[in-house]
């Protein structure tokens, strides 16, 4: 390691600076240009008073909450080329977890998702008729099929092993449940 001293080290903007001389608990490692602390015993420090240093941390955020926000927000501006690529790369890696909180949250609050589904609608009037125009597309040649066979397996999370859709009438029916409803006979053949 290349020694420096911590006048060198302030001048240059540098946050550590090394001497090559030990500490006073003989450790030989760099030091903060701050505050003369060898780093080897700042970890030490650390580890043993973790609560303390977290509670500390903890308190210094809040009384400097907004500057830290207003930081943030300002080296995001900057590289936010950066940034959109580290979110890319962890909501890639974190896709389970993603969806997980997600579900946690829509089951928590159905009437926000309520009301964030009908400000995107009216928001977004194209993409919402587009999207309607193919879901018409699809009920019609679903239509034209017939009854058809589907698993619903994405809303709840029960094994429903066949269910009936009449798409005309917008009846879900699950096979174990239609001798329970008034359509049984509408549903007499076999599939």
């Amino acid at each position: 390691m290349k020694i420096i001293s911590r006048k060198e080290a302030k001048e240059q903007g540098l946050k550590f600076y090394f001497t090559g001389l030990l500490c006073k608990y003989s450790h030989v490692s760099l030091r903060y240009t701050s505050c003369c602390v060898c780093a080897e015993c700042r970890e030490i420090y650390i580890y043993k008073n973790r609560e303390r240093v977290r509670e500390a941390k903890r308190l210094c955020y809040q009384k400097k909450k907004e500057i830290y926000l207003e930081r943030n927000r300002i080296a995001r501006k900057k590289n936010i080329e950066r940034y959109r690529e580290k979110q890319r790369i962890w909501r890639k890696n974190n896709r389970d977890r993603i969806n997980e909180c997600q579900k946690k949250f829509e089951k928590n609050n159905p009437e926000k998702i309520k009301k964030y589904n009908i400000a995107w609608r009216v928001n977004n009037p194209e993409k919402y008729k587009k999207g309607f125009r193919r879901e018409n597309k699809k009920s019609v040649q679903d239509l034209r099929d017939g009854y058809i066979r589907h698993l619903i397996l994405r809303d709840e999370k029960i094994d429903i092993p066949d269910c009936l859709i009449d798409l005309k009438r917008q009846i879900i029916i699950n096979h174990r449940l239609i001798h329970e409803h008034r359509f049984t006979d509408l549903y007499d053949q076999k599939y």
